[in-house]
């Protein structure tokens, strides 16, 4: 994809200066020229490869979940106060926030695996240590140097996913996988894990093999990480006015200047090469990352003693934005459910949102070269973050709580402190990190709106002939049709756009993941003989069941919208659509009416439509000797295609939409006139079978009554078939086009 080319045109997207220029044409000659060798893994050891990792991740973070749910309790243990305890949290992302850059440069030198085994053995002896710790000082000592371990491990895995794998799916699906943490034990663990991890890890070459460390840099850099951060925690100890405070945080500015300045002008090949700040939207991906993480810090701090101010309080592990509000707002008697609970179900998805859409954006912005170190920034500011946050919220506690007297409001400021991060940090990632995508399935609303905006009127017009209203208001005594018919034929079409989108993108992306699966299980040598319209329509009929979930609620309040009749002498109130939903409010399980009729119709239908289609089109195409770069001809074989499958394939399912249509309006007409029960509180609709309906429609219409509509619904397919699809395929043909050239 032109990356540079589709940045420009992101709603959001600000002119690249000459340096993210620069960076983006180094990294497309690099990644045009990167091709998986002989060596990549196969499907079996690129599963335990996955394995592994995500195990490795999952087992180098037990110690801090250990010390955020169990640090004070360990401190207390200990002989330490709870303020000395912070460290026990503090101690374990520190070292890996200041070493992780080193490993990240030195696996470049050395190579990747090689480094990665060492960091797993390094972890496993410290970790086995720390065991043996006996106070506070030697915990922290511990936990300190068995994260230096994680620092050469983290950087270096995350190296070899973007080597080993090229840039596509695969290896985002390893960068999310390397995200997923579950707390487990720990001890043994580790070493049964990070084996299993070097033995199934792919063997690499060094990028940089005759390269060197930049160790003085790495000291100043180093250096003046632990000297900040360690200022930054003991502040809130001792005070801004102890001497050595005010000495280390000169100190370590005078390393961050010494570093800045070595780089520049005197290292050969520095730890932090310049021109990865090329990248685009690089720095801003990095600090983004640094106040998300400070911001989670603070939660952490914060979390348990709210715990022990609300009784029974459970903590989390993760998170970001929308629970320090929560935080910030807890009362001395707070409401559990309504803070704690929010709190924490936001917070399980924020860690691993983060993590994983950096690691992927990092690994594909910058070059081969620098996947090592691109990956060591992120997990430097991931820990270094974590650890830093807490010595700002410390500071800031301390000095707003009026000499311990009100704990409360310590708190409060602190939380408003990660506030103000996470807010920073949002804004930062929508407007200023531009990163380009596959844009293919964002046609999909293009697809939705041209379909939905053609047919919803003959939609409307369907579903007033199939209801059982039809003959009693849209229909006059001698045969004629009432205007009312065509009436407000826009009605209910808030909904089913929403939806129609959403589903579109859903049934879009798993029909093509499905067909791009069954193609490559057949040029595995697997399912050889199983021919190509048996793949058409499994991998529609995937996709079908996943669109229909999402799609019924918003057909169930079109439909109702679409019959819905205002009183005549009634005042102007909500429309249709609002009407509807205040009625489903009371039973929203209404909304999945006739799901099983969908399915029943729609499965078959598309499985039909998209054989049917692929045939035409191919057909159509050989028969024209279309080149694949006439796009002319491609999109007309696509829209005939398109709207002749559709039309032939949705006559045979019209009993089943009168069906299905009879019990959505149904359940419409009994949510909005529900009788109450004996006890004069309303009672639920009572649920209406297909078997029935269609009993009832023949008893009282006849066979021509299940095919009420017929006609219209064919060309309603027609053309809605040719519109949604042919959108679809035009707009992935050009884009493909455009790409190329």
């Amino acid at each position: 994809m032109d990356m540079q080319e589709n940045s420009d045109s992101h709603p959001n997207a600000l002119p690249m200066s000459e340096n993210e220029k620069d960076g983006l044409s180094e990294l497309q000659n690099d990644t045009a020229g990167h091709k998986v060798d002989g060596n990549s893994p196969d499907n079996a050891r690129e599963t335990l490869f996955m394995i592994a990792i995500t195990l490795t991740q999952l087992v180098q973070m037990i110690p801090l979940g250990a010390g955020i749910d169990s640090g004070l309790s360990i401190g207390e243990s200990l002989g330490a106060t709870n303020v000395q305890s912070a460290w026990i949290v503090a101690s374990y992302p520190l070292t890996q926030g200041a070493f992780v850059l080193i490993g990240g440069r030195l696996g470049a030198v050395y190579g990747h695996k090689n480094i990665f085994s060492i960091g797993c053995i390094w972890w496993v002896v410290w970790a086995l240590c720390g065991g043996f710790a006996n106070n506070l000082v030697s915990m922290c000592f511990m936990r300190g140097l068995c994260e230096i371990g994680g620092s050469l491990m983290i950087p270096n895995i995350v190296a070899l996913l973007g080597i080993t794998f090229p840039p596509v799916r695969t290896r985002s699906s390893g960068m999310e996988v390397l995200s997923a943490d579950i707390l487990a034990s720990s001890g043994l663990l580790g070493l049964v894990v990070y084996g299993t991890a070097i033995i199934s890890v792919p063997p690499d070459e060094p990028v940089d093999p005759n390269g060197s460390v930049d160790w003085v840099g790495a000291y100043l850099g180093v250096g003046g990480l632990i000297l900040f951060n360690f200022v930054w925690n003991q502040a809130p100890l001792v005070g801004w006015t102890s001497p050595y405070e005010i000495t280390l945080l000169v100190l370590s500015i005078i390393h961050f200047g010494a570093f800045s300045y070595w780089k520049m002008k005197m290292a050969k090949e520095p730890i932090l090469p310049l021109n990865i700040w090329k990248a685009p939207s690089f720095g801003f991906l990095m600090l983004t990352i640094f106040f998300s993480f400070m911001s989670l810090g603070i939660y952490f701090c914060m979390a348990s003693p709210a715990s022990a101010s609300s009784s029974d309080y459970q903590h989390g592990l993760s998170g970001n934005d929308r629970h320090q509000y929560f935080i910030g707002h807890y009362s001395r008697t707070p409401n559990i459910m309504g803070n704690g609970f929010s709190s924490h179900a936001s917070v399980c998805f924020t860690i691993d949102l983060i993590v994983t859409s950096a690691q992927i954006i990092a690994s594909n912005t910058v070059s081969i070269k620098h996947q090592g170190v691109a990956g060591s920034l992120v997990g430097t500011l991931l820990s270094y973050g974590l650890s830093t946050g807490l010595g700002f919220a410390g500071t800031v506690e301390v000095n707003t709580f009026d000499n311990g007297k009100d704990l409360l409001k310590g708190y409060h400021c602190a939380a408003y402190l990660a506030v103000g991060l996470a807010v920073a940090s949002l804004v930062m990632a929508m407007v200023f990190i531009r990163i380009p995508k596959d844009t293919r399935e964002g046609w999909t609303i293009i697809a939705a709106l041209a379909s939905e905006g053609a047919i919803h009127p003959m939609d409307t017009v369907i579903t007033r002939m199939q209801s059982p209203m039809y003959s009693s208001v849209y229909k006059h005594l001698n045969g004629t049709l009432n205007r009312t018919l065509f009436s407000g034929l826009y009605q209910g079409f808030g909904p089913t756009f929403v939806a129609g989108t959403l589903s579109s993108a859903a049934f879009f992306t798993v029909y093509e993941a499905s067909k791009m699966a069954f193609d490559n299980a057949q040029s595995a040598g697997y399912m050889i003989g199983v021919p190509r319209p048996l793949i058409h329509v499994a991998s529609s009929a995937i996709a079908e069941m996943l669109a229909c979930a999402i799609q019924n609620p918003a057909e169930v309040l079109k439909q109702n919208a679409q019959v819905f009749q205002r009183p005549l002498n009634a005042q102007r109130g909500p429309s249709p659509t609002m009407e509807m939903l205040r009625q489903f409010r009371k039973y929203p399980s209404g909304l999945w009416a006739g799901y099983t009729a969908l399915v029943a119709s729609q499965l078959p239908s598309m499985c039909l439509t998209f054989c049917l289609y692929e045939m035409f089109k191919e057909n159509l195409l050989e028969r024209w000797k279309t080149e694949k770069d006439d796009i002319r001809q491609q999109l007309e074989a696509t829209v005939l295609g398109a709207g002749a499958a559709g039309g032939c394939a949705s006559w045979f399912f019209v009993p089943i939409d009168v069906v299905k249509t009879r019990m959505r309006l149904a359940v419409g007409e009994q949510t909005g006139s529900t009788r109450a029960n004996l006890k004069g509180v309303p009672g639920l609709p009572s649920r209406i079978g297909a078997f029935s309906v269609a009993r009832d429609v023949l008893r009282k219409e006849g066979v021509a009554g299940l095919f009420r509509g017929s006609a219209l619904t064919c060309v309603t397919a027609v053309v809605g078939g040719g519109l949604y699809i042919g959108c679809y395929e035009g707009a992935k043909i050009y884009l493909c086009n455009y790409q190329a050239s």
